[in-house]
């Protein structure tokens, strides 16, 4: 916590003001990097939601390990509206995450980090998210039914068949009972 230290600019602040612009690691080795997040630093929200900062924090997610990893999800989840937003204004973001439901993979730690992103917007970018399900023809259903052995994915259908917050999700809940 910088102002703990009479510090007047945060080390994210320090960063941007450099003449070369900071990579997404330089940024997210940062130790206060979720304290900004939650605090809605301008520089560091309109830097984390450039479209190819969000596909690379959707990859350190998928494919990342360790901290990185972690923050990213953090990131994902940190109910920021302008983060959402960025995530799902290019549905391929979104259809990459998704992936993680089609494939054979066993790897239980990457699927509880797109589990909980994905019930995070089930709870507060609903209407959003079950159009881009219906949008974009994804058989979500489908793929949610082949991992509900996973806990956190039948917390995820949960979420999803009792949420009545739109048309949308009416629509799910209609196709969840056929």
């Amino acid at each position: 916590m910088f102002w703990n230290f009479g510090i007047s600019v945060s080390a994210i602040d320090q960063i941007f003001e450099r003449e070369q612009p900071p990579t997404l690691n330089e940024v997210l080795e940062e130790p206060e990097l979720m304290q900004e997040v939650k605090n809605q630093n301008d520089k560091l929200i309109n830097f984390l939601t450039e479209e190819e900062n969000i596909k690379e924090i959707i990859d350190h997610v998928i494919n990342g390990d360790g901290i990185f990893r972690r923050k990213c999800h953090d990131i994902l989840v940190s109910c920021v509206g302008i983060i959402d937003h960025a995530v799902f204004e290019s549905s391929s973001s979104l259809e990459i995450l998704w992936a993680v439901f089609k494939s054979n993979s066993e790897d239980i730690s990457t699927l509880g980090h797109v589990v909980s992103i994905f019930t995070h917007y089930a709870t507060h970018k609903s209407a959003e998210l079950f159009n881009f399900f219906i949008d974009n023809k994804i058989e979500f259903l489908q793929d949610i039914m082949l991992k509900l052995n996973y806990p956190p994915v039948c917390e995820l259908m949960t979420r999803m068949v009792c949420n009545k917050m739109s048309d949308a999700c009416s629509r799910f809940q209609d196709q969840f009972i056929q």
